[in-house]
């Protein structure tokens, strides 16, 4: 921590506060928070005080950080973090925070909290800490053009679309175009892509005016001001959504004589909804991917030992090289055997792998970025006989996932009423999940794609050509977890045009094993049944013939034993 005191003395600060997503990509992916904190995790909030150290996550996260940092954790549903920082007596204290990894209502919160605490929120480039604590960021990668054959539509049709639904708001404010900062919102509207690990996303922010031209912004760390962009917009309005727009890069747009008016990001909404080609090309990486899977989760079933949580990653990745698409995976797989199955977000490295051994439980939540597509898929398997607890919670667990994936539902159904589906059969034996039960996912951009979600928090209704996870899990500290997760399309219902209904896009068995048969019902085995043949349909084209032998083995077995 040597480099951190300096840097504060450097600052003339007594603290620091630091917010870190992986997911938002508000500014490069860089080390920050894994060097201040010893956290690995995609996601955190640091304060360093004179006194005390404390590293905020969520529940996905907590056992890790608890285990990796040496500072304070605390969850962030349970003490959020303004609401903290408000009530603490600071009188006094300069704490150093970072305008350009803060969006404009992030900083505002932030400076709210600290000012009711009785301390001075001081403004600081992320840079001037990067000089001291030796950060690393990864020079940006070109972009490449992402063909209109997988976008389904030129840039020109997206911005059009993005126009018409300003039309009203660019009447009532005077506003003469529109700021897009969020890099998969740009990404969409470019039609532009990275060669990325994880997130294929370009780094930009664009500035599209009402007659359609569009604008890329130069860097905050450019000559900005000189900018014939900044110069174009001079004196005029332009919509932008605070929330995604950094503080640092409102007051650039301002000193500029550029006016942001608050307008939530029409592009949120508009890629949220998939168009019929991207849907197709989805449909396909999504059985490829399932084909992958069904083949790893065979051939581990019969050769689990002496295999380790990396070994058996390494094998997956062997087998998705095979698929011409594929572009790497969509997040670091989740390969977790026993207990650190119980870790929602765990990633092994050579310090924490482990044997997988007989007895225990295998969790693999892993997904794919392909041209056409992102994948997220989780499955649980037992490696060898499987114990009564382990097969309790399995089974409401998969009881769950099947009452989420049959449910009909009316038109503006918002996630939040469909989340108890997927947990009503866990509480019914006292056990629940932090995470959300489903979250939206990209067409080749972010795995976690907002606003679709299904949680006891989502707002946002559903609508028709959505793609969300189906993920509901229950964690056992100490002992394993379970998660059993597949990709959804939100599609018309066949019997009532005024319903919505999930179509499956993953298809890859669930592991029998860990089955209670005699708790399920009658529909819930014909559920079951009916994806046995889906599985088998639909996935067997994509197999080696030995491969395509034994999955059909094994879903005749399945489908005897739900008989």
């Amino acid at each position: 921590m040597e480099s951190v005191k300096l840097f504060l003395k450097k600052a003339g600060c007594d603290g620091l506060f630091l917010v870190y997503s992986q997911d938002s990509f508000i500014s490069s992916p860089s080390d920050r928070l894994f060097k201040l904190t010893g956290f690995s995790g995609s996601f955190g909030v640091a304060l360093i005080l004179p006194e005390k150290e404390i590293l905020w996550t969520d529940s996905r996260y907590t056992l890790q950080a608890g285990e990796q940092s040496r500072f304070q954790v605390k969850d962030i549903a349970g003490e959020p973090v303004y609401e903290w920082i408000s009530r603490q007596p600071l009188n006094g204290l300069k704490i150093a925070c970072f305008q350009d990894l803060s969006s404009v209502d992030g900083f505002e919160r932030l400076q709210t909290a600290f000012q009711k605490a009785g301390a001075v929120c001081l403004p600081v480039s992320a840079e001037t800490l990067d000089t001291f604590i030796r950060t690393q960021i990864e020079p940006e990668p070109a972009s490449f053009d992402y063909s209109v054959d997988f976008a389904g539509k030129t840039t020109a049709e997206k911005i059009e679309e993005v126009l018409f639904s300003l039309k009203d708001e660019f009447e009532k404010t005077n506003a003469e175009g529109v700021l897009i900062t969020e890099p998969a919102s740009v990404s969409w509207l470019l039609n532009k892509r990275v060669q990325r690990p994880y997130t294929p996303v370009v780094l930009e922010s664009v500035l599209v005016d009402r007659r359609g031209k569009f604008f890329i912004l130069p860097s905050i760390g450019a000559d900005a001001d000189k900018s014939r962009t900044w110069a174009l917009f001079s004196g005029k309005k332009v919509l932008a959504d605070f929330s995604q727009t950094t503080a640092a890069l409102k007051n650039r747009l301002e000193a500029a004589g550029v006016t942001l008016v608050r307008e939530k990001n029409p592009c949120d909404a508009l890629k949220a909804v998939k168009n019929k080609t991207e849907l197709e090309h989805i449909r396909h990486v999504s059985l490829q991917e399932s084909a992958v899977l069904c083949s790893f989760f065979l051939w581990l079933k019969e050769n689990f030992k002496g295999q380790t949580e990396l070994s058996v990653v390494e094998r997956l990745h062997e087998m998705r090289r095979k698929i011409t698409s594929y572009r790497g995976d969509s997040f670091p797989a989740i390969s977790a055997f026993g207990a650190h199955g119980a870790i929602v977000h765990y990633q092994p490295d050579e310090k924490t792998d482990i044997p997988l051994e007989e007895g225990g439980l295998y969790l693999l939540d892993t997904g794919g970025q392909y041209l056409g597509g992102t994948t997220d898929v989780t499955r649980t398997i037992a490696l060898g006989k499987a114990s009564d607890e382990a097969k309790k919670y399995f089974t409401a667990v998969l009881k769950g996932h099947i009452s989420l994936a049959k449910s009909v539902f009316p038109k503006r159904t918002r996630g939040n009423q469909l989340d108890a589906f997927a947990r009503r059969y866990l509480w019914s034996i006292g056990a629940d999940y932090g995470h959300g039960t489903g979250h939206g996912i990209g067409a080749f951009l972010n795995v976690h794609e907002a606003p679709p979600s299904i949680s006891p928090y989502s707002g946002g209704e559903l609508r028709k050509g959505m793609v969300l996870s189906n993920e509901p899990g229950v964690y056992l500290a100490g002992k394993f977890g379970v998660r059993l997760e597949n990709m959804m399309e939100v599609s018309s219902c066949s019997a009532n045009e005024d319903f919505l209904c999930f179509e499956m896009l993953s298809f890859v068995p669930f592991d029998m094993d860990l089955v209670n048969t005699g708790e399920l019902s009658e529909s819930e085995k014909a559920w079951l049944r009916e994806y046995c043949e889906q599985i088998m349909e639909k996935v067997s084209p994509f197999l080696e013939k030995e491969d395509e032998r034994k999955l059909s083995a094994y879903l005749s077995e399945v489908r005897e034993l739900l008989a």
